[in-house]
């Protein structure tokens, strides 16, 4: 399936953990969800064993919160992605009951089906079905762009229309607090005059 999905995408385009794309010494669990957050579809192949595989310990894999496929179904529904169960090796789609609880939604996606039988016509519907998914993720991306891009213009004419109205305010404030600062019942001469006349006195005891 992998090898069908890279002859109709490009590499860049494509992420499997196991193929190599998580370098040595990184996080895996951080690695995937960022990975998930960099994706706009995520495609979980479910197997005829995909419930019921235990760890060595013995325990259901996919009641360990750290198992990686939980760990990418988990990512991509909190951060609202597309997630398409698909089912191989004639596997029957989960119930609820079967799931732990942060993974029951995803019994309410449609599945696609892969059969050995129809593999290639199969593949070919899924890989229709996937390029839709990204049209519609990037005609979404742009559309939200362009919406901020409007609002961002809005928001700088609305400041450009403001700016006259702010500076004539200001002006007006200006206006008052010079008001307040002057005496009424003077004129701006009679306020200087006081002044003068101290500084005559000052003058006329010195020559005293």
């Amino acid at each position: 399936l992998y090898d069908r999905l890279q002859s109709a995408f490009k590499p860049e385009q494509l992420f499997m953990d196991v193929e190599g794309g998580i370098s040595a010494g990184a996080d895996f669990v951080e690695v995937l969800r960022e990975q998930v957050s960099k994706s706009d579809v995520l495609l979980a192949v479910i197997g005829p064993n995909w419930l019921t595989i235990a760890d060595t310990a013995g325990c259901r894999r996919l009641d360990n919160p750290d198992d990686w496929v939980r760990v990418e179904i988990e990512a991509a529904r909190t951060q609202g992605k597309r997630v398409i169960p698909g089912l191989v090796g004639h596997a029957a789609m989960p119930t609820a009951d079967q799931l732990p609880a942060t993974l029951k939604p995803l019994v309410r996606r449609n599945a696609v089906r892969l059969t050995h039988e129809r593999f290639q016509a199969d593949c070919s519907g899924l890989i229709k079905a996937l390029e839709t998914e990204l049209q519609n993720a990037t005609t979404a991306r742009e559309a939200k762009a362009a919406e901020a891009e409007r609002l961002a213009a809005d928001a700088k004419r609305r400041q450009e229309e403001e700016a006259p109205r702010q500076r004539q305010e200001e002006a007006e404030r200006q206006q008052v607090r010079a008001r307040l600062d002057t005496p009424s019942n003077l004129t701006p001469a009679q306020n200087r005059k006081p002044a003068e006349t101290d500084n005559w006195e000052f003058h006329h005891n010195t020559k005293h």
